[in-house]
């Protein structure tokens, strides 16, 4: 009986310490996330958009994406003077062959200088103003092809990137 107790003592710690070792292993992800210039946080009181990073590509339109380095995330920069009515817009992403769809609400602004992360459902912070979960999207790998559209409410693209 006390072998057994024993057994179980074990188990649970060894479980233990793995969900602590997979709590700090998110929490390394978070911080080198932030760290690759995707820290989260409201720019709308910017006087001066921000300038992309090289890993984004910019566009006429005035919109950028980033794509987290560790396939959970992605940010919607709004780097034009002018906010954007972002209602009944679509981004697709495809991952590979595979095609994932993000409807905005139709009461969705994206302020001039501004951006949103999109994360993938059951990443990243509790909800705020710049942070959206797309419900459908899986992460993805480092040698994955990448293509995200951004579609009007009229069907007319915005803007295209492939990574």
């Amino acid at each position: 009986m006390k072998k057994r107790e024993e057994e179980m003592k074990e188990e649970m710690k060894r479980r233990e310490e793995e969900m602590k070792e997979e709590l700090k292993k998110e929490m390394t992800e978070r911080k080198e996330f932030q760290a690759g210039h995707f820290e989260v946080s409201d720019h709308s009181q910017s006087v001066e958009p921000p300038r992309p990073p090289p890993n984004t590509q910019t566009s006429d339109s005035g919109f950028h994406i980033q794509v987290d380095q560790h396939g959970k995330c992605i940010r919607l920069m709004n780097s034009s003077t002018e906010d954007k009515h972002l209602g009944e817009w679509h981004l697709d992403l495809q991952v590979n062959n595979k095609t994932f769809m993000h409807r905005f609400d139709r009461s969705f602004y994206l302020r001039a200088g501004a951006f949103v992360n999109m994360w993938v459902k059951g990443y990243g912070p509790k909800r705020s103003n710049t942070d959206l979960v797309w419900k459908d999207l899986k992460p993805w790998c480092s040698g994955d092809r990448l293509k995200f559209s951004l579609y009007s409410h009229t069907g007319e693209m915005q803007y295209e990137r492939s990574v």
